[in-house]
């Protein structure tokens, strides 16, 4: 009997324990779901410290691990970056915010520049991204200047050995044709509608395209970019987001044509389903936070107040443009377009060059087609032989009425400070000359005869 009632009690015992210990373990998870960072001075009150110390070792450890846990998902956080033209950018969107980057991300970096292609950030990654790191990157330069795409790619996958590049493959309604097929030339799509009278982007004109007795067709530059694409992509370990241009090509606009808020730039919805698809991608690529970094080889320096007004010190931390007659003038109001004009026949402009050695430099400014909007100018360094003169014509080389940036290579300077003599050859231009940027490296680069993005000439 002795022992059985030794028993009882000890049973007793382990129970009251066992009961307290899950009071006190509820207790715990009930202060915590109130108040995550005070809770062991909130439990320190209705426990003595010796029972604390015996009884929830265990317990202290998870939350402490919890905090941690915490910390860490939110230090790897996938980074994103974009570069594109326009479309990227938002471009034709009531709030750009709602752009497809910030649908993959609320912090992802846009750097996305209207009226461009590649060839700027191809010359001036270094510049765009400067110290950051990323991890998802998406390009979208898929319209034309793929040199410069496979130069941009390369220096990406060279400076991110980890990250998931993206290259998108898309197109607009801008790359379609229209033949009737009772006699009548190819017309552009843009053209065909026009002249119907239909609304462009409407319900009525989108039937009226379908019903026609005509054939549609896309340009052939769409089927010419495959293989280069693919090459670029395969060289750099990109994956590749493409829209179909094999299929029926009535269907394919009656899935897609809603989806635009223009011919070229894309809806709302248009930047939901961009968003989805590279979702999908990246669902499958599994993308890791990771802070290995790789070169940038020579570097770069480049300069661009065309978006922002503001020319941005350099390496060095100097201002590294200096012309005190050329003004900065905002020259497009709706659109906070930004250029030095250049309204004395001749003017001097002060480039430094950041680095040790000698440099190509790239001049971009604005221009247009058809009407001829800007003179031509002349430009040289200063000290350099009279025959390195070069000759700036500010007509983009274009299908349609445009107002771009274009970009050409003006010669190599020397390190430090240079002088650029630029002379206005025509004086009954309708505009000054517009300086937009410049970029300094020492790659081999082919900046494009136009920047991409089309926007009217008013």
């Amino acid at each position: 009997m002795r022992e059985l009632r030794n028993t009882t009690d000890t049973f007793k015992k382990k129970l009251c324990f066992s009961i307290t210990l899950a009071a006190v373990i509820l207790t715990y998870v009930k202060l915590f779901s109130q108040s995550d960072g005070h809770i062991v001075n909130d439990t320190r009150r209705n426990l003595s410290l010796k029972e604390e110390e015996t009884m929830l070792p265990n317990l202290r450890n998870i939350l402490r691990s919890k905090g941690r846990k915490s910390s860490n998902e939110e230090s790897s956080e996938l980074r994103f970056v974009t570069f594109g033209t326009s479309v990227t950018h938002g471009a034709m969107m009531k709030d750009e915010s709602n752009a497809y980057p910030f649908l993959l991300s609320r912090n992802a970096a846009n750097l996305a520049m209207r009226a461009s292609d590649s060839s700027y950030p191809s010359m001036c990654t270094q510049t765009m991204l400067k110290e950051s790191v990323y991890d998802v990157i998406v390009v979208e330069y898929d319209r034309r200047q793929f040199e410069s795409l496979a130069v941009l790619a390369t220096r990406l996958r060279e400076r991110f050995p980890d990250a998931t590049i993206i290259l998108t493959k898309m197109w607009n309604l801008m790359d379609v044709t229209v033949k009737p097929n009772r006699g009548g030339k190819v017309e552009k799509l843009r053209e065909w509608l026009f002249k119907s009278g239909k609304p462009m982007m409407s319900q009525e004109a989108l039937d009226f395209v379908l019903n026609s007795d005509v054939t549609l067709k896309f340009y052939d530059r769409l089927f010419e970019r495959e293989e280069t694409m693919e090459k670029i992509a395969n060289a750099t370990n990109s994956k590749v987001y493409g829209w179909d241009i094999y299929g029926d090509i009535k269907d394919l606009l009656r899935h897609r044509f809603p989806l635009f808020t223009d011919l070229v730039h894309p809806n709302d919805e248009g930047h939901s389903v961009i968003a989805h698809d590279i979702q999908n991608i990246l669902a499958k690529a599994n993308p890791k936070h990771s802070n290995r970094i790789g070169t940038w080889g020579g570097g770069d320096f480049c300069a661009s107040w065309f978006q922002s007004g503001t020319i941005e010190n350099n390496h060095n931390n100097n201002l590294p443009l200096r012309s005190p007659s050329t003004p900065l003038n905002k020259f497009d109001q709706k659109n906070g377009k930004y250029a030095l004009e250049f309204h004395k026949d001749e003017t001097a402009v002060q480039i430094e060059n950041p680095f040790d050695g000698p440099r190509k430099i790239y001049l971009s400014y604005m221009a247009s087609y058809p009407n001829k909007l800007y003179p031509k100018v002349s430009v040289y360094i200063a000290g350099r032989p009279k025959d390195t003169i070069t000759h700036i014509d500010p007509i983009a080389k274009y299908d349609f009425p445009v107002h771009v940036q274009d970009t050409k290579l003006i010669g190599v300077i020397q390190p430090g400070k240079n002088v650029l003599k630029f002379k206005t050859l025509e004086k009954d231009a309708e505009e000054p000359f517009r300086l937009v940027g410049f970029a300094i490296t020492n790659g081999v680069f082919n900046p494009s005869d136009m920047y991409f993005k089309p926007a009217l000439v008013k």
